[in-house]
């Protein structure tokens, strides 16, 4: 026999040849059981021919071939065409017979050509497409929607249906568990297609993530598919209001007609014959049962219509589907339930015990909705004891489940109605169910977090799934994971009643005591009132330290929310966490959140202190920003506008705003100094949705963007009698997104759908020209457009997520400027130039606003949204935003995260009380900041390049405390004197520092500048005089006492000692009061269990801090240097080596900082017994260096991540300042979201 799988017609043929290819390897089927891990009995059915491998997941069967030496990939692909051709052909056909109709399945893009009787329905789709918002297609369960979307919507816009569709990137997804993960993964999208909406509302996203998903969503194109049942669940959310209200796309039952088309179509492109009288007797049994109707069928029957349709195919032989195949499959009411019951009484009683728990895991058991599919893993499956595998692969063979990239779901809810012995099995435990699955889900999160103990039941969860799961029948159903889970939860709660009773004994034990000695009565009381006391305390300590966790989550997507959090969990109770996340506020920019709707926000444009906001509830508001950090609605809202504004812009003089919209208008409103505002004018006319508007630089003239390719003008010289200026100008072939003026008012740019940006001479509005060939180079749609304050570079921002500037010197010929800039990971909707033109701001709808510095092109950090960011302006240095989830917000810039670094910062220091900061990198740069206003810090000249003057830079470095001379260590063993007396001016010494010739660990200036001590890679400590700065000389011959690398010299605050630890594992101490004649003090501070990384003295002396590569800080008594003592016990927390050490102004606290990316602060105001304070999150790299800013409590500290973090450690200050910018208070609805167990009590008042 030859083995050619191109010859396999039928499924025994399949059996043979693969059992040929495993007798010609010498395997038997258990060898090829162990080789691939498959029960035994599973894999025998296959090669018996009993049954089949599922096509789906591939490497089931890739397996099986490469135990039997197939490994070849165009033979392997040989195998899979032969399994797809026996699946396809249960019936009495040939195996390559085209399958006409799809039963359960819905259709899929691929099965276009099958799709019949939705054309008028996807035809009203793709009209409504080309309007680019969010679509809502509602229809019931069984209705055609994802089919119309896969198979009709999709195809369409792919051939051409649409101008220019043919070319967008749709991306098709169901939101599953994690919608957030799923909506990330097609950033770049121009049309999303989201199937199967209610798993928003069934899945396991928490309400923070789906309001984040749907806020995301609302800002883009989509078309999204919800069951009618869940319409409810929608409605309680703002952000879909608009689209349920204008948007939506009902998917009613299909008439007679289309039916027809649906049944006879497919037969005749199939070649197929149908017996007269077929169609019609399909047509009565589908007939509704409310005759009254014109709807062909009743809601839902859809799917029993298809599989009737296709096992009557199935079932009929050759080229005729006849009355008596249809009648024999059961017809419409009876094929499904006939098919399934036909694949469970093919199992033995253990495969049917084992066919229930499968099915029953693959259904969402709702209360107040219809029942649902749930989508599973096969993991989860496997994890079942049995044959999972064979009973898997009936029910799909059957194309009763489906199986998609190694997720399992029921084909579809039809079934879950038609099939009465699944019905019964759902009602017979539906509360039961319920329980599985949040046993299900739990057990699922336990794995994900490493079998954490904080994550296993406790409590009446706990006591709840123990009984349900006590119950054999339900036992059975466990998975092994779940199993272990209940198993781990019982025995935590065993251990906790364990030592509770030991406690409760031991308590008992005192009570009894105590009543021999005093009253009883009073003294129970007492007791009782006490431990009520403290169980109130242990409440707010766990409420503090859960929203301490719950704010720092948020902090990565809603900065002012999350602030207000970290108050309220420090005013719950002092925790060290709530503390810490008060703490962690003060590095990260100051943002003040003004909540307009509740809607989509999409424009945002400020004059002085006046504010205008507007999106898709058609509305514009106005706020007064006069009183910084407190921003107040100016009366109402402006209304008139019929579609969401999409754009806004004041005139220069700030007493005119222009509005343009979806209504097709641009609307002009009379602006007061205070917010207050009436209609100038009746609404000026355009003939598409108005994207953009701007005013002139003079005031004069308005333009205005639309979505057919317009630009109109009008002269607002009298803004109450605006006049048209000229015919519009055809200024693109699709949509026109952007316009904006140049600074001198004779240039218009227009950034369009069609990926351009063109320039036009509007010297004269009523004759426009083009100046420019259109500017390409954009690989999707231009979204916005600005031009720099000089008027010499244009920005023009991407659909393809990047940021593209051009030179503008001679306007005719544009030539790039460098590489586009990037970092968005999609869209972006707005760029913004700062006055002073040093930055570029852009809104991204990957939920970031993105700054660029434009003397780098580098961008700083991102500042995170809820939501897209859909639109960003400047006022003065600071930036605001409008944002999906309808609040606008504004950044306090610059902010207290210093980036531009490219590697790594070692060191940072201060001089001494002038606040000049220095930061100093391995990328051979140093950096200078006033820190004066630490919130705010102001770079101090150019960046220094060639740090280390003729050899990089180490990184060590340090700054003479007068701020006058900067030293930086290399990696040859010099050191490079820097004059920075002038920070505009840094002026390399010429004479470099040499000696040691070995890499520069680090370096301490003397209290009065004129000592410089260095460590390095030669076991050495040198000392140089620096009284004369431009003639440095060597003190003497180096120190040799260590026996490794020397780290972190420092003196103490009188400069008559020196400290200094070493990879020896020690650290030392000398008395420098004669620098030429160094003098060591007592022996070698030991007790570290490895590299001694850093030492600090207290500022008083009086104490020496040491820490390393142990991961502890110890602290040594001094007041003696020549007989240090160990002061109690070392200081625990640091979750990896301790990089560095600094005590504040007054010495009551010592910070540390780790590999971790952790800074640690104690209370050691009585050094014996320290307070660990904070555990602040700085990273998620390790923190090589911090200082405290002289006479303050003001923390900066630096890493592997290159960005320098300036902190306040001053608790009580940072809460005042997030109240005195924070804008509009935490919400009630917010509230009842995040603190649900106190009463609503904002943490700042009188807010907005």
């Amino acid at each position: 026999m030859v083995l050619d799988p191109s010859s396999i017609g039928t499924r025994q043929e399949f059996s043979q040849q693969l059992t040929l290819a495993r007798e010609r390897a010498g395997l038997t089927v258990r060898d090829v059981a162990n080789l691939v891990q498959i029960p035994f009995s599973t894999l025998g059915g296959y090669f018996s021919g009993r049954h089949l491998p599922p096509v789906k997941p591939r490497n089931l069967l890739q397996d099986i071939l490469g135990a039997c030496g197939i490994i070849d990939p165009i033979q392997a692909e040989e195998w899979f065409q032969a399994l797809s051709r026996v699946r396809r052909a249960p019936g009495k056909r040939p195996a390559s017979a085209p399958v006409p109709y799809r039963g359960l399945s819905s259709f899929q893009v691929e099965d276009a050509e099958w799709f019949f009787g939705r054309e008028s329905l996807t035809e009203a789709l793709v009209q409504r497409i080309a309007e680019r918002r969010l679509l809502v297609l509602v229809g019931p369960s069984g209705s055609g929607k994802s089919s119309v979307l896969r198979a009709g919507l999709i195809p369409a816009l792919k051939s051409g249906a649409l101008p220019g569709a043919d070319a967008w990137d749709v991306a098709l997804f169901t939101p599953g568990e994690r919608p957030l993960d799923r909506l990330a993964e097609h950033v770049g999208a121009d049309l999303l297609v989201v199937d199967q909406f209610e798993e928003v509302f069934t899945g396991g996203a928490d309400e923070a993530d789906r309001e984040k998903f749907l806020n995301a969503l609302v800002a883009r194109p989509a078309v999204i598919c919800l069951r009618a049942d869940f319409y409810p669940h929608a409605l309680r959310y703002r952000s879909l209001i608009p689209a349920l209200q204008d948007l939506q796309i009902p998917v009613g039952p299909m008439n007679e007609e289309e039916l027809r088309s649906a049944i006879e179509e497919p037969a005749r492109k199939a070649h197929l014959d149908l017996q007269e009288g077929l169609v019609e007797l399909i047509l009565r049994d589908l007939a509704p049962t409310n005759r009254g109707t014109e709807a062909a069928h009743d809601p839902g029957a859809l799917p029993l219509f298809s599989h009737a349709l296709l096992s009557t195919w199935e079932h009929s032989s050759r080229n005729q589907l006849t009355i008596a195949d249809y009648q024999e499959t059961g017809g419409i009411r009876g094929a499904v339930a006939r098919t399934a019951e036909i694949v469970y009484h093919g199992f033995d009683a253990a495969q049917q015990r084992l066919a229930r728990q499968i099915l029953l895991r693959l259904v969402h058991v709702a209360e107040d909705t219809g029942d649902t599919r749930r989508r599973a893993s096969l993991d989860e499956m496997y994890l079942l004891d049995g044959d999972v595998h064979e009973v898997l692969d009936s029910f799909i063979a059957h194309r009763l489940i489906t199986i998609e990239t190694e997720q399992v779901e029921i084909a579809h809810e039809a079934l879950l109605m038609a099939w009465p012995r699944l019905r019964e099995w759902i009602d017979a435990d539906r509360a039961g169910l319920r329980t599985h699955r949040l046993l299900t889900a739990a057990a699922e999160v336990w794995r994900e977090s490493e079998r954490d103990p904080g994550t296993l039941y406790r409590g009446s969860r706990l006591s709840v799934a123990s009984e349900w799961a006590a119950e054999p029948s339900h036992a059975d159903g466990l998975n092994h994971l779940e199993r272990d889970f209940l198993d781990a939860s019982v025995e935590h709660e065993f251990a906790e009643v364990r030592a509770s009773k030991r406690r409760t004994r031991r308590l008992q034990q005192m009570l009894a005591a105590l009543v021999v000695l005093v009253l009883v009565a009073s003294l129970t009381t007492v007791y009782a009132l006490r431990q009520g006391n403290i169980a109130a305390e242990q409440r707010d300590v766990a409420v503090s330290r859960q929203l301490a966790v719950t704010a720092q989550k948020l902090r990565r997507s809603d900065l002012a929310l999350a602030a207000q959090l970290s108050l309220v969990a420090y005013r719950t109770a002092h925790t060290a966490e709530a503390r810490a996340s008060v703490l962690e506020s003060s590095p990260l920019p100051g943002v003040t959140r003004m909540i307009s709707s509740g809607t989509v926000l999409q424009a945002v444009a400020v004059s002085g202190n006046v504010l205008a906001t507007s999106g898709a509830d058609r509305k514009i508001r106005l706020w007064n920003l006069a009183a910084a950090g407190r921003p107040a609605l100016a009366g109402g809202p402006l209304t008139g506008h019929a579609e969401t504004v999409f754009s806004l812009a004041f005139r220069p003089t700030g007493d005119v705003l222009a509005s343009g919209s979806g209504d097709r208008t641009v609307r002009l409103w009379k602006i007061g100094p205070q917010g207050s505002a009436s209609v100038l004018s009746a609404p000026l006319p355009a003939t598409g949705t108005v994207y953009s508007v701007a005013f002139s630089p003079d005031g004069r003239v308005l333009a205005a963007g639309a979505s057919d390719g317009s630009i109109r003008f009008w002269d607002v010289t009298s803004p109450d009698r605006p006049v048209a200026l000229g015919e519009p100008v055809a200024a693109a072939i699709g949509a026109v997104q952007s316009v904006a003026f140049s600074p001198d008012g004779r240039v218009l740019a227009a950034g369009s759908a069609d990926r351009t940006v063109r320039l036009w001479s509007v010297a004269d509005p009523r004759h426009v020209v083009p100046i420019a060939p259109p500017i390409r180079g954009a690989g999707k749609t231009v979204y916005s457009v600005a031009f720099s304050p000089d008027g010499r570079t244009l920005a023009a921002a991407s659909g393809d997520t990047t940021v593209r500037l051009w030179d503008l010197t001679r306007p005719r010929r544009p030539v790039l400027r460098g590489s586009p800039l990037k970092g968005p990971a999609s869209w972006v909707n707005s760029v913004a130039f700062s006055p002073d033109g040093q930055w570029l701001a852009a809104a991204s709808s990957d939920s970031n606003l993105w700054i660029w510095d434009l003397d780098s092109g580098r961008a700083t950090l991102p500042l995170p949204h809820p939501g897209p960011v859909t639109g960003v302006v400047f006022a003065g240095a600071d930036a605001i935003t409008s944002a999906g989830d309808g609040a606008a917000r504004r950044w306090r810039l610059p902010e207290p995260r210093l980036t531009g670094a490219q590697a790594p910062i070692f060191s940072v220091a201060f001089g001494t009380g002038n606040h000049v900061l220095t930061a100093v990198s391995s990328d051979d740069t140093a950096r200078l900041w006033n820190v004066s206003d630490f919130r705010r810090p102001v770079p101090l000249g150019p960046v220094i390049t060639h740090a280390g003057g003729s050899s990089p830079a180490s990184g060590a470095a340090a700054l003479t405390p007068d701020a006058r001379t900067l030293a930086v260590g290399t990696v040859d063993g010099a050191v490079q004197l820097w004059d920075v007396t002038s920070p505009d001016r840094p002026r390399p010494d010429p004479l470099r520092l040499t000696g040691p010739g070995r890499n520069i660990e680090s370096i301490a200036f003397s209290p009065d500048g004129q000592t410089l001590a260095v460590g390095g890679d030669d076991s050495k400590l040198w000392l140089w005089n620096l009284s004369d700065v431009e003639h440095p000389s060597l003190l003497g011959a180096p120190i040799s006492d260590f026996r490794n690398y020397v780290y972190s010299p420092v003196f103490s605050p009188d400069g008559r000692i020196l400290a200094a630890g070493s990879a020896d594992g020690t650290a030392r101490l000398w008395d420098v009061s004669n620098p030429w004649r160094p003098v060591s003090l007592g022996g070698p501070l030991t007790g570290h269990g490895g590299y001694v990384l850093m030492v600090a003295f207290s500022p008083d002396g009086h104490v020496l801090a040491t820490a390393g590569a142990d991961d502890l800080v110890r602290l040594w008594d001094i007041r003696d240097p020549r007989r240090p003592a160990l002061i109690g016990r070392p200081l625990t927390g640091a979750r990896d080596y301790v990089y560095s050490l600094a005590f504040n102004h007054n010495g009551e606290i010592l910070t540390a900082t780790d590999g971790n990316g952790e800074v640690l602060t104690w209370n050691v105001s009585d050094p014996r017994r320290p307070v660990l304070l904070a555990t602040l999150a700085a990273s998620d790299q390790a923190v090589f260096a911090d200082a405290y800013d002289t006479g303050t409590d003001v923390l900066v500290t630096s890493g592997a991540d290159h960005v320098v973090r300036v902190w306040d450690t001053d608790v009580e200050r940072v809460a005042a300042d997030i109240c005195a910018i924070t804008g509009t208070a935490i919400t009630a609805t917010e509230w009842r979201q995040y603190v649900p167990d106190k009463a609503y009590d904002p943490p700042c008042t009188n807010r907005t």
